[in-house]
């Protein structure tokens, strides 16, 4: 009777500790949930309200694109947006977003696919 006793206390003293480390992974992971959250917020009010709406819905996946060099990329390009480029900052940058828009939407179709590209925000 005592060793049944003991043996059903060491039982549970074990599935305590494993109840107590699959606790610990749980806060971990809500943690970095919470924090991917928060990292995400900024990019969330940039959304349009019929993109949010369809994200929310989950009918639909969006791919992000961000070129970081945009100016590098005009004075590539053109000469004159290399010149005027620091004169005019946003209007090269609104054109090269364009561009890309074109050459992702065009070589998309290319393979078959059917794309809705859209630029949004423009800070």
């Amino acid at each position: 009777m005592l060793l049944t006793a003991i043996i059903l206390l060491a039982i549970n003293l074990l599935l305590l500790c494993w109840l107590a480390v699959r606790q610990i992974h749980a806060q971990r992971a809500l943690r970095t949930l919470r924090m991917d959250t928060q990292e995400l917020a900024p990019l969330h009010a940039e959304l349009g309200p019929q993109l949010r709406k369809e994200l929310a819905e989950a009918r639909s996946r969006v791919l992000s694109v961000e070129i970081l060099n945009p100016l590098e990329v005009a004075a590539k390009e053109s000469w004159v947006a290399g010149q005027f480029g620091a004169l005019a900052p946003a209007l090269i940058q609104r054109e090269v977003y364009r561009q890309a828009r074109d050459i992702l939407e065009a070589q998309l179709r290319e393979y078959g696919i059917e794309p809705r590209v859209r630029l949004l925000g423009g800070r």
